[in-house]
């Protein structure tokens, strides 16, 4: 404006937004001043304003053209950052990069998906920036990843987006000081140590040689113990355990034998009811009762009189066998019969 006065202490600036509207003071300037930049307004807005200037004697009268002017658009948002590239650093690290195609942002959003579906904001990059490293990550996992630039008029589009899967996890520590006691005749009793924080747990294995190897079972991780069962009495078997995890398999714990127990041993119970039947002038038939589930057979022994010095072994018959027949006997002659039970050991 121009400065009509020589004696003003100030100009008042006025401006309201409507023809009809009420004026709002919204700046005192110094005398002299012909200038002012009003800030902060809306965009595609008209703005009418009068000044007036003032002194200790009170204030002249307000300028007679009172001008308008409407504001223009808002600007843009800042340009879209492009090649955005996610690269799988470890099993729990994804690395992000873009290219920064603006220059008047004020950073940048990170966002992250399970499904390419449903992103989240997860990071808040400063201007400028064009890495980030997203940590915490699970083993194995692909995730989605998009960026844009975001300043008070908005966010960039479109959206630079790319995925990345994480590595798998390092394979777990070996097992160590793995033992092996046999506990009855048919079980073996095994325990190690628990060298690995990461497994998802423990594969046994059992050879007949130490040779020729095979999976019997699998434990959850943290279990240190396993039970082999439905094994055969008085056997020698040999045992490696190794820990396993989705990275893999971990070197074998020391091989271990243990022996399972032999069966106890006592021999059978005597067989009772013996009938001795003659059923010809040479042939004398015997039955008896078989009372033991561990004989191997049965002896018979004969005798002229009863007297136990003269029992002599006169035949054998298998394991559950219950009948003999003693034939070549001389006729009209007694014979004394005994039976018992027998096993190998």
């Amino acid at each position: 404006w121009t400065d009509d006065s020589d004696n003003e202490t100030g100009f008042v600036i006025e401006r309201r937004t409507d023809l009809d509207g009420s004026w709002t003071q919204i700046a005192t300037l110094g005398p002299n001043v012909d200038s002012y930049i009003n800030i902060g307004l809306q965009p595609l807005t008209t703005y009418i304003y009068q000044i007036k200037a003032v002194n200790s004697s009170g204030d002249q009268g307000y300028s007679l053209n009172k001008p308008s002017v409407t504001t223009g658009p808002p600007p843009p948002p800042p340009d879209a950052p492009t090649g955005l590239i996610a690269t799988p650093m470890s099993d729990s690290e994804i690395d992000l990069s873009w290219t920064d195609n603006s220059d008047n942002e004020d950073g940048f959003k990170i966002e992250r998906s399970p499904n390419d579906i449903d992103y989240t904001q997860i990071y808040t990059a400063t201007a400028n920036a064009i890495a980030w490293s997203d940590t915490g990550l699970d083993p194995e996992t692909e995730y989605f990843y998009r960026v844009c630039a975001y300043n008070a008029n908005g966010n960039s589009l479109p959206w630079s987006t790319d995925s990345a899967t994480t590595f798998p996890p390092p394979a777990p520590d070996a097992p160590s000081n793995l033992t092996a006691i046999g506990v009855s005749t048919s079980q073996i009793d095994l325990a190690w140590t628990d060298n690995s924080g990461n497994e998802t747990g423990f594969k046994i294995e059992r050879s007949p040689d130490d040779i020729t190897y095979a999976e019997i079972g699998t434990v959850l991780a943290d279990v240190t113990t396993y039970e082999s069962t439905g094994l055969n009495p008085e056997t020698e078997y040999f045992y490696r355990v190794c820990a396993f995890n989705a990275g893999g398999d971990s070197e074998y714990s020391n091989t271990e034998s243990g022996t399972t127990q032999p069966v106890p041993v006592y021999p059978p119970d005597a067989p009772t009811n013996l009938i001795a039947t003659a059923v010809s002038d040479s042939q004398i038939d015997l039955a008896w009762t078989d009372n033991s589930d561990n004989e191997t057979g049965f002896a018979i022994e004969r005798s002229p009189d009863g007297d136990d010095a003269t029992y002599t072994g006169i035949g054998t018959v298998g394991v559950d066998v219950v009948s003999y027949s003693n034939i070549g006997l001389d006729p009209e002659t007694e014979y004394f019969y005994r039976v018992m039970a027998f096993n190998l050991e």
